[in-house]
């Protein structure tokens, strides 16, 4: 979809920090896209009672640097035991019976959360109910954790920024690039003693780049 001249790319109203207002412009179609959904968005999506757009949309898989490549994120959730807690067994049948097929059958069935149990994406009872989970079903084989790497955490809220500018028109795609490198990739080629196989552990309290200031940032 090519945006009208003068028109940004994106509806202003998606572009937000906060998921569920996103979700909304979305839903009420009103966007072309979003690239991130919560768990169970296309169930809603196809629900007339939430979505003015059932049955209109597709799930696609996140497009690579060449045809055919595909590859994304996984952004898992966790239960965890405080280490201080009185009822830790108590604590771990929990997380049990919420990890459980169980628990996951039924949630998926309530309300189309995404199960933690790879083989679920084929299941007949709730691929009848979900046919696109065989999308999903095929990201997957390309999906991967979140790295570990120290410097990622501080690259992200820089890669945010410049994305969010490019999608709502305030900068150009080359733009964007030219800043990520300038505020991203050097500030932690500069702080990390990252060359490409290591990363030298820093300070997290050290600041950021004076790319912006602290108001255009939020």
């Amino acid at each position: 979809m090519a945006p009208q001249p003068g028109q940004p790319l994106c509806n202003p109203a998606g572009l937000t920090y906060n998921q569920a207002a996103a979700q909304n412009v979305f839903l009420n179609g009103r966007a072309a896209f979003m690239p991130q959904g919560i768990s169970g968005l296309m169930a809603y999506a196809n629900d007339p009672e939430q979505s003015t757009v059932p049955g209109e949309l597709a799930v696609g898989l996140v497009p690579g640097a060449e045809e055919g490549l595909s590859a994304t994120l996984t952004l898992p959730e966790a239960y965890a035991i405080p280490a201080n807690s009185q009822h830790k067994e108590a604590a771990w049948q929990f997380i049990e019976y919420m990890t459980s097929r169980e628990s996951n059958i039924f949630l998926a069935k309530e309300i189309g959360v995404l199960p933690i149990w790879v083989d679920l994406y084929t299941d007949e009872e709730l691929t009848a109910l979900y046919p696109f989970w065989a999308d999903f079903s095929a990201q997957l084989e390309t999906a991967r954790g979140l790295s570990t790497l120290t410097w990622y955490g501080s690259f992200v809220d820089i890669a945010q920024i410049e994305v969010h500018a490019a999608l709502a028109g305030e900068k150009t795609p080359q733009e964007a690039l030219d800043e990520l490198r300038t505020a991203g990739v050097d500030w932690i080629l500069a702080t990390t003693g990252f060359n490409g196989s290591t990363v030298v552990t820093y300070n997290l309290s050290d600041p950021l780049p004076p790319a912006r200031d602290e108001d255009e940032q939020r």
